[in-house]
C-alpha cells in the first residue's frame, strides 16, 4: 500500500511540475491537453502526450482549439527586446543568430547575421539566449585554440570580441567551432572554468540539482556498473542502472532550486531483484550551494517488496572544486537500526547498531567528462583496509 501510495504522489508531483513547463492546447469542452506540439497546420495541431512511460503522438483539430500555449515561445514574448540580438536553438541543434523583427502565436521572424531575414515555426523553437551586451563568451576554434572575451559586434563574416589578455580581436565565423556563453566568475586567471559537468550526483547518491532539459549522462562504476539519466524537463529526470549480469533499476528523480544555491529533491531507485524482489530506496534530498560547492542532506526509507525499513538511511554529502579540473567529494551513508543480542540469561534483547559506509576521494573534470578516484571505508573496511576500498567511476555528459 505504502508503495502504491508513493507512486501516485510521485506521479501527481511529476504531472504538475511537467505541466508548468510543457506546451498545451485546451479545446472547446473544457480539456486541456499537456505536452510537446510538434507541428502545426492550417487544421491541425500534433502533439506528443506522456502516457505512462511512452509517448503518444496524439492530433487536435484547430476547429476545437480555444487555447494554444507554446512554452518557449511566452517565454520568448516576455522578455522580447527587438534592439537585441538573440540566440535562438532550434530542436535539432541549429543555431540562428540575429534581430526578432516580429513575433507572433506561431512564427517568429528573425534577421539572422548571416542568412538575414529567417521565419521560424514557433514549435520548432528548443531554447533562446538574449544578449544583453555584456555577456562573456567561451570560443574554441577550428584549429584548437580557445580565447574568452565579452562580444563586442556580430557581422555576417565574423565577430569582433575584447579580451583581457590580447585585447580587442576580429575573428571569422567560419573559424569558431564553438561558441557558448559564459559567467564572469568562470573565468579565473585568464582560463575559463567550464560548469561541473556532474553536479547532480555525487559518488552514487544524487543531489538536488537536476539535470537540465536535454542533458544526459552515461555512468559507468566498476565496470559492471552502467547507468544512464536524462533531463526530461529542467526539473524531471529518468534514468536507469543495469548491474552486469542481473540487476535491473529505475531512477526517477525530480529536483528545483527553492532559492538561489538551495535545492530541494526527491525519487526512487527501485527495480526487480534475481529472486523477483521488488526493492528500492524512496528518497528526499536537500542541496545547499552552487555547482561546484555543495552540500546535501538526504534521507529515505528501503523497501523490499511491501515492506519498508522501520529506521530511515540517511546521506551526508559534499562536494569541493579546489582546480579548473579537480574537486574534491565525500558520501556517506548512515543506517541507524535495531539488532537482537543475546543477553546472558539467556533472552534477546534489542540493541540499536548504526552501520555506515563514508568516502573521500577526488573528481577529475574536463566539460563533458568526469572521472572519480575515492576510497570506501567503515570500521570493518578498516581492519583489513586501512585507508578503505577503492571505488572508480567514469561519467560521460552528452
Amino acid at each position: 500500500m505504502k508503495k502504491l501510495f508513493f507512486f501516485f504522489v510521485l506521479s501527481w508531483y511529476t504531472v504538475a511540475v511537467f505541466a508548468q513547463q510543457a506546451d498545451y492546447v485546451k479545446i472547446t469542452s473544457g480539456k486541456v491537453v499537456y505536452g510537446e506540439i510538434k507541428l502545426l497546420t492550417n487544421d491541425t495541431i500534433y502533439i506528443i502526450i506522456s502516457s505512462g512511460n511512452q509517448k503518444v503522438n496524439t492530433h487536435v483539430l484547430r476547429s476545437d482549439v480555444v487555447e494554444l500555449y507554446l512554452h518557449q515561445l511566452n517565454l520568448l514574448s516576455q522578455s522580447l527586446d527587438t534592439s537585441l540580438n538573440y540566440i535562438i536553438t532550434l530542436k535539432d541543434n541549429t543555431k540562428l543568430t540575429g534581430k526578432i523583427t516580429a513575433l507572433s502565436q506561431e512564427k517568429i521572424v528573425l534577421t539572422d547575421v548571416v542568412f538575414g531575414i529567417v521565419v521560424i515555426k514557433a514549435e520548432y523553437m528548443a531554447s533562446f539566449i538574449k544578449e544583453t551586451g555584456s555577456e562573456m563568451y567561451h570560443i574554441v576554434l577550428h584549429n584548437g585554440n580557445e580565447l574568452n572575451g565579452q562580444l563586442i559586434e556580430r557581422r555576417a563574416s565574423d565577430i569582433r570580441v575584447k579580451t583581457n589578455n590580447i585585447g580587442e580581436v576580429t575573428i571569422p565565423n567560419s573559424e569558431i567551432k564553438r561558441m557558448e556563453p559564459i559567467k564572469q566568475d568562470q573565468v579565473k586567471g585568464g582560463k575559463y572554468w567550464f560548469d561541473n559537468p556532474n553536479a547532480t550526483r555525487y559518488l552514487f547518491a544524487p543531489s538536488a540539482i537536476n539535470l537540465n532539459k536535454g542533458e544526459a549522462y552515461y555512468q559507468n562504476t566498476y565496470i559492471i556498473g552502467n547507468s544512464i539519466n536524462y533531463g526530461v524537463t529542467d526539473n524531471i529526470s529518468i534514468g536507469g542502472i543495469v548491474i552486469l549480469p542481473l540487476i535491473a533499476l529505475i531512477t526517477p528523480k525530480i529536483g528545483f532550486e527553492v532559492v538561489k544555491n538551495f535545492h530541494l529533491g526527491g525519487g526512487i531507485i527501485a527495480g526487480i531483484l534475481p529472486e523477483s524482489n521488488f526493492t528500492g530506496i524512496v528518497y528526499g534530498v536537500a542541496t545547499l550551494g552552487s555547482k561546484e560547492n555543495n552540500f546535501t542532506l538526504g534521507g529515505g526509507y528501503g523497501f523490499v517488496n511491501e515492506e519498508f525499513t522501520k529506521s530511515p538511511i540517511i546521506t551526508l554529502n559534499g562536494m569541493a572544486r579546489v582546480g579548473r579540473k579537480v574537486a574534491l567529494v565525500t558520501e556517506n551513508w548512515v543506517y541507524p537500526y535495531y539488532d537482537e543480542v543475546y543477553l546472558s540469561d539467556g533472552t534477546f534483547d534489542k540493541e540499536l547498531t548504526t552501520f555506515y559506509i563514508i568516502s573521500y576521494g577526488v573528481r577529475i573534470m574536463r566539460e563533458r567528462v568526469t572521472f572519480d578516484i575515492a576510497l570506501l571505508n567503515n570500521s570493518d573496511i578498516s581492519e583489513f583496509v586501512f585507508l578503505g576500498i577503492p571505488y572508480i567511476d567514469f561519467v560521460f555528459k552528452f
